[in-house]
């Protein structure tokens, strides 16, 4: 049995729940998570809790998110009654949720004891036995007995604080009996407690402030307290880049993983037999622990050879890991910051497919490397992944390569390759007995000799994973008497698929359908994890979270199946994914509507900065795109604050060039261009997409890894919008030329190049307005003379006061073609402001009318129309007008009022684009 402990780790008596990926082991730093408890007595602590809530979570998440950290606040009297709270298994779940938020406790005493239970379950005595000596304690000792001082890893990381006495003088007669303490006895026993606590400061154990006169100042203490505290755990200096945060969330998914290593020692030295000239494949059937197996022995193997570069990939376990390009770049990306690689990591694919073979002779050398690549056969559908022409065929002597897949086309391709086959089979029968027993003990659990006999006959329990989900459900299940029709239940399921339908349907029977389908829907949803604190939000009501002590009984009984991905709880594995499709995901509707809820989420953050989430800049717009919210995405992706905010502060990675100068390169243009393009994908009208280059190619400006990509992406995008509507190239062109606003760069560039193709040799494109030039306007102004020449100048005037250019014919129209030259220069100007004055529309019904044909061309060629009416003007009915003047009504107008000139103007300059 000791052989068992030590893969899974020595656990607590009575720990109940599998230790969560992401609960500090070492040290408080080593997954950058703060997840602080919170001790309080009830009733006279509701104000106390609500500034916390309302103002001082909010403002350390931000900090902690600034610095690739998650806060987490586990608050389990918040949001719920004091009746509510003393119910049911609360003592069993405050006790696991103490353990699972070390080594950070925050405790916080006023005059008030705290309420002491009558009696305790016999099995939790049983499990925690220290509990036998403090039956006569109040809940909020043993919270701090057990968070505490019962643990040297909660040392300096437990923060008390007193309030002043004097408080109840502030308290109405009418409330004060909730403040005052309960009994003499329960005040002695209180003032004992504050005793030790003081003590404990002496010896520095713990940090203490005492008098705090209100909640305003206890919020102040904490945030100050946790801001100093997270300065001293995660320097501003030290924040990980994307290629250390990518690495971390697999070694995050590698530990899930490892729970689930059930045996299987031979096969672990076997690997070590076999990993060395040749790359090694480990083979087997779903669900026989692969994943398990590979990552168990990463950890092994560390231990070990603590100098060796280890590279371990899992497909599946973060949003980006099953794209083979994805992977590539990271890998390219980790062996430039381990060798000091000068190259740039390319982009285009046609380079990144080759480009490991050239990389890995670059890292050759002295120092041995270590690539681990989890389910090939999980990679995005692509020729090129399955094919594994990105992979080398032959690595440099100090590399060592373990890959794992199923049967088929990856597979194959090994096979003709030479490598070596390491196959991982299902359980035998007879081992199946002493696997249940040893991964039961993990937990202090035993089950019955007759139920271990059932579950040896059953076939579907030589699957791994099968047989761990059915020990997970059975050690978990609270009326011992009725396990063995519960386990006849489950066992009566014939492969993992089925079994988790059982499993979904007892989650929903024990903790509400509502409640377990809204968090596994937006589980699966969310690209890279939901932070507690997220599903929280998400799931309350009223602008007010869900009470974590609703949500902590679920979670404990999910938490199993739940692994810590980028940025939260994901699904440890497809078999509960696809139950959880098939149970709630049915329909378009069903499948949309988790996206919808995630994306209006992100957005209640407020565009353009989100607050500074970098998930949620990441993935608002794949949301929108997902639940058809195009209005969301338009805004998102037109709006140049959130286009910016996206490429200066997602996936930067900091490096150095050949003269040893620190640059940064900003992965986030790819993030920008891989969202119009699913998008377009969705086939959007030609205008709509169209709409997207002015944003695009001002972002493009000023980053020079978009100049770097656009000979890729421009070629790209372009094929794309020809595809809309069968549109021909010309046409394509034109469009994209007049949303251009800055006609430089490599947009510009290489529209003037393509165009030229199409161009007649007496006026070619290039010819056109060209940067600096004086006719670089932001607004054309279109007006009749009669009753708008006068309206027309004041606002060309106020508009250049304000450092905006506009085009009015009078001072503005140079030599040349009348017509020509006008029309021209209103296709190339993005805004077009026409005065609409009574009767100035009666002549549009003469074809040659120039007010007509100004206007026409402006419609025609999709510029942004703004109608500016002076007192006296309504449109006329749609039939008075020609049908190419008809869409003139539909945009949105502004009412011109000469007294309030300036906020008319301000108006105006929000209307324009840009």
């Amino acid at each position: 049995m000791s052989i068992w402990k030590g893969l899974f780790g020595k656990r607590k008596q009575g720990d109940l729940t599998p230790p969560p990926a992401n609960s500090p082991t070492s040290s408080a730093t080593k997954d950058r998570v703060i997840r602080v408890f919170i001790s309080s007595t009830f009733r006279d602590m509701v104000e106390d809790r609500n500034e916390l809530m309302s103002h001082v979570w909010p403002a350390l998440r931000k900090i902690c998110r600034e610095r690739g950290v998650e806060f987490v606040e586990v608050d389990l009297r918040w949001g719920v009654t004091e009746e509510e709270a003393e119910q049911g298994k609360v003592l069993e779940i405050i006790l696991d949720e103490v353990e699972r938020s070390r080594p950070f406790f925050i405790g916080i005493l006023g005059e008030r004891y705290g309420w002491v239970p009558d009696s305790m379950p016999e099995e939790l005595l049983k499990a925690q036995p220290w509990l036998n000596q403090h039956l006569q304690q109040s809940v909020n000792e043993l919270e701090i007995l057990h968070g505490v001082f019962n643990e040297k890893e909660m040392h300096k990381h437990a923060y008390f604080y007193f309030r002043d006495p004097k408080y109840l003088e502030l308290v109405p007669d009418g409330k004060r009996q909730d403040f005052i303490t309960e009994s003499a006895q329960a005040a002695e026993k209180l003032v004992k407690l504050k005793q030790n606590i003081r003590s404990a400061r002496d010896e520095n154990i713990c940090e203490l402030r005492e008098s705090y006169a209100n909640p305003e100042q206890l919020g102040k203490w904490i945030l100050e307290d946790f801001t100093t505290l997270i300065d001293r755990l995660y320097p501003n200096d030290q924040i990980p880049d994307p290629v250390e945060q990518e690495s971390m969330r697999h070694e995050a998914y590698a530990q899930s993983r490892r729970l689930a290593f059930v045996g299987r020692i031979d096969l672990l030295k076997e690997m070590d037999k076999h990993v060395g000239a040749k790359p090694l494949v480990l083979t087997g059937d779903s669900g026989c622990g692969k994943s398990a197996i590979l990552a168990e022995w990463v950890a092994s193997y560390r231990k070990d050879h603590p100098d060796d570069l280890i590279i371990q990939h899992y497909i599946g376990s973060t949003p980006d890991s099953a794209d083979w390009q994805g992977l590539v770049r990271r890998i390219l990306a980790e062996l430039k910051c381990a060798f000091t690689i000068r190259d740039d990591i390319p982009v285009q694919p046609e380079f990144l497919c080759g480009a490991l073979d050239g990389w890995t002779l670059k890292a050759a050398g002295s120092r041995r490397v270590v690539l681990v690549f989890d389910a090939l056969d999980q990679l995005t559908d692509d020729g090129a992944a399955f094919q594994l022409d990105w992979l080398p065929v032959i690595f440099p002597p100090n590399f060592r390569v373990l890959v794992s897949t199923l049967a088929g086309a990856s597979l194959d391709v090994l096979r003709k390759r030479g490598w070596q086959e390491l196959d991982v089979p299902l359980f035998a029968q007879e081992d199946i007995v002493p696997a249940a027993r040893a991964y039961l003990a993990i937990f202090s659990k035993k089950v019955s000799n007759e139920l271990l006999a059932k579950i040896e006959k059953t076939p579907a329990a030589c699957n791994a994973l099968y047989l761990r989900a059915v020990l997970d459900e059975l050690r978990q299940f609270s009326k011992y008497e009725e396990i063995e029709a519960k386990a006849a239940d489950y066992l009566s399921s014939r492969d993992p698929n089925e079994l988790y339908e059982r499993i979904l349907t007892r989650w929903e029977y024990d903790f509400g359908a509502a409640i377990v389908r809204q968090s596994l829907c937006l589980i699966w949803a969310a690209r890279g994890g939901l932070s507690e604190s997220e599903l929280l939000d998400l799931l309350g009501r009223d602008n007010e979270p869900l009470p974590r002590v609703v949500w902590t009984p679920f979670y404990r009984a999910a938490a199993g199946e739940l692994a810590f991905a980028c940025y939260g709880l994901a699904f440890a594995h497809s078999y509960l994914s696809s139950a959880v499709e098939r149970k709630y995901l049915c329909s378009p509707q069903d499948r949309s509507s988790p996206h919808k809820n995630l994306a209006w989420f992100y957005v209640s953050l407020g565009l353009p900065t989100l607050e500074g989430n970098l998930k949620a800049l990441k993935y608002l717009p794949f949301h929108a795109c997902e639940a058809n919210e195009d209005s969301i995405w338009i805004n998102a992706m037109t709006d140049f604050g959130f286009l910016h905010e996206v490429v200066e502060r997602v996936d930067v990675t900091t490096g150095t060039d050949d003269n040893g100068n620190r640059i940064q390169w900003h992965g986030g243009y790819l993030i920008v261009l891989d969202e119009i393009q699913r998008w377009l994908g969705r086939k959007p009208t030609l205008r709509e997409a169209t709409d997207l280059i002015e944003p695009l190619n001002t972002v493009w400006e000023g980053h020079p890894d978009f100049v770097r990509s656009a000979n890729y992406v421009m070629p790209t995008l372009y094929h794309e919008l020809k595809a809309l509507e069968k549109t021909p190239p010309k046409e394509v062109l034109d469009r994209i030329k007049r949303r251009i606003v800055l006609q430089h760069g490599p947009l510009w560039s290489w529209c003037e190049r393509e165009r030229q193709k199409y161009e007649p040799p007496n006026r070619p494109w290039a010819s056109m307005t060209k940067p600096g030039s004086a006719n670089h306007c932001l607004a054309f102004i279109s007006y009749r003379r009669e009753g708008g020449s006068e309206t027309a100048r004041v606002i060309s005037q106020e508009l250049r006061k304000r450092g905006i250019r506009t085009f009015l014919d009078v001072d503005d129209l140079s030599s040349g073609h009348f017509a020509e030259r006008l029309l021209h220069e209103i296709e190339t100007i993005p805004n077009f402001i026409v005065i609409l004055t009574p009767g100035c529309l009666v002549r549009c019904n003469i074809e040659s009318d120039w007010l007509r044909r100004e206007i026409e061309h402006a419609i025609k060629t999709a510029r942004n129309i703004i109608p500016i009416l002076k007192d006296g003007f309504n449109f006329p009915v749609a039939s008075e007008l020609p049908p190419t003047m008809a869409e003139l009504d539909k945009n949105n107008w502004i009412h011109y009022d000469h007294v309030l000139l300036a906020s008319t103007i301000e108006k105006l300059v929000t209307f324009l684009k840009r």
